[in-house]
């Protein structure tokens, strides 16, 4: 009768043992090519667009005409009048997303901006499967460089899902999904960290002294 030794089972199990590693190691893999990609790289967030606004140096007027001129996008009917927030649906431009939405201090700098994804996409992904997190990211890795942090999120188990953040002093991405479940719309959202009085989000414009006319 043959006797199995720790050996001999690794002789026969050795084969189906590697494979199940090599699938555990592709993600990993993935990762590492984007660091290959940026690493050294040092990303000022500052000067990061969307859409090609400069959210550090542009106000409501100017998001407003950018987007009416690019095209694609409708403004909702909300927001018309709104001097704080915008929200432009996607029509023709962003077809992956529902909207992108700005918002602003009382004098129209931004204090950030956030896109919402729909649960399906071609444009991301050649599938029809659930778009995931990691996804979007390894796309907003070859912008920002690697994430400051990566923390697992959800319920547990199969529920769970990597949520990414990008930050320097100046800025702040967050890629998560709607009310931190697996289930939930994912969303990139974009924090200004104010770096002027001018920049903050309670900032108020200076009033003229009563009965004095402003020029």
């Amino acid at each position: 009768m043959k006797t199995f030794t720790f050996f001999n089972l690794l002789s026969v199990f050795g084969p189906l043992r590697l494979a199940i590693c090599g699938l555990l190691l592709i993600p990993a893999a993935v990762f590492a090519a984007d660091d290959q990609e940026t690493s050294g790289k040092t990303v000022d967030l500052a000067q990061v667009s969307v859409l090609g606004i400069k959210l550090m140096e542009t106000e409501v007027k100017q998001v407003r005409d950018h987007l009416w001129a690019i095209g694609g996008f409708t403004q909702a009917r909300s927001t018309l009048q709104q001097v704080n927030v915008d929200r432009f649906f996607s029509r023709s431009r962003w077809r992956d997303s529902y909207y992108v939405e700005f918002r602003y201090n009382s004098v129209g700098k931004i204090m950030s901006v956030k896109r919402l994804y729909r649960p399906y996409s071609t444009e991301t992904v050649n599938r029809r499967s659930a778009l995931t997190t990691r996804e979007i990211a390894l796309q907003l890795v070859k912008e920002l460089g690697q994430p400051a942090a990566v923390v697992s999120r959800g319920w547990g188990g199969s529920l769970r899902y990597p949520s990414y953040r990008w930050e320097d002093d100046k800025m702040e991405v967050i890629l998560d999904r709607e009310g931190g479940e697996k289930l939930g719309n994912i969303f990139v959202e974009y924090r200004v960290k104010p770096q002027t009085p001018e920049q903050s989000p309670y900032y108020v414009e200076a009033q003229p002294p009563a009965g004095q006319r402003r020029i």
